[in-house]
């Protein structure tokens, strides 16, 4: 399962960049509008993904590996809930001291 993973994050090198300097950019602006835009394109990231897999012909080298379908399709799932849970960590902001 992580060099399934593994295969996703290098095929995926240049997304990833992308999605690095966004999120530095949401920390920095601190902006709902661009959170939501990160949210939206890190949720797009195992979409991407699959079509990178069906442009690589990857259904044919899967057939030879020894995995199982249901390993295929739980690698990208994994894949779909790691950045879905690493979209939390940029947004915690910090709180504001409210004067009485």
């Amino acid at each position: 399962m992580k060099g399934l993973l593994l295969k996703d994050v290098y095929m995926m090198a240049s997304e990833v960049k992308y999605l690095i300097l966004l999120a530095a950019i949401v920390l920095f602006l601190q902006n709902d509008w661009l959170f939501i835009f990160f949210i939206l394109y890190a949720s797009a990231l195992p979409i991407t993904s699959l079509a990178y897999d069906e442009q690589a012909k990857w259904k044919n080298l899967a057939d030879m590996l020894p995995f199982t379908p249901q390993q295929l399709v739980g690698s990208k799932y994994l894949l779909g809930y790691i950045l879905a849970d690493g979209q939390k960590i940029p947004w915690k902001k910090p709180r504001q001291n409210k004067r009485n």
